[in-house]
C-alpha cells in the first residue's frame, strides 16, 4: 500500500489562478478575522510568502507583520487557507456535506456534488468550491 502524503493548504500555484476580481471578491466577502502567528499568506505585489509573527505593528495598529517586514496592503495579500479553514468558509452560508470512500472525496454542496480523484487533495476540492462563491 503506498501512502500518500497529504497536503495541509493551497499552494502558490492554486492562489495565482485567482483573477484579479475574485481577488477582490474575497477581500469583499471575508475579513482576515483574527490572523494568528504562524499562518502564512502570499503576497501578491511582491510575489511572495510570508509566515504571520503579529497581527499589529509597534505602533499598536492591525497589520501583517512577518519575518521579513510589515505590510499594511491587506488586499494585496491572500492567506495560504488550510483545510479547516477552508472547511469554515465555505460552509459559512452553504448547505454541505463531506464523504470519503477510499478513491476520493465527495462534497455535496448547495445541491451540486463535486468530487476528487485519487490524485486530488481535499484542499484543492475546497478551493474550487470557495472560488465559486466568488464572483
Amino acid at each position: 500500500m503506498n501512502l500518500k502524503f497529504i497536503k495541509p493548504r493551497i499552494t502558490i500555484e492554486s492562489i495565482k489562478t485567482l483573477t484579479p476580481k475574485q481577488v477582490e471578491s474575497f477581500h469583499e466577502m471575508v475579513f482576515w478575522g483574527d490572523p494568528q502567528p504562524g499562518e502564512v499568506f502570499y503576497n501578491f505585489k511582491t510575489d511572495s510568502i510570508h509566515t504571520l509573527t503579529s497581527d499589529t505593528d509597534e505602533n499598536g495598529e492591525f497589520a501583517l507583520v512577518h519575518e521579513n517586514g510589515v505590510c499594511y496592503d491587506f488586499e494585496s495579500c491572500l492567506p495560504l487557507f488550510t483545510v479547516s479553514q477552508l472547511l469554515d468558509l465555505v460552509t459559512f452560508d452553504a448547505s454541505f456535506e463531506m464523504r470519503y470512500w477510499g478513491g476520493g472525496w465527495l462534497i455535496i454542496y448547495d445541491g451540486e456534488f463535486y468530487e476528487t480523484n485519487k490524485k486530488e487533495d481535499l484542499v484543492d476540492l475546497l478551493f474550487d468550491l470557495l472560488k465559486t462563491k466568488l464572483y
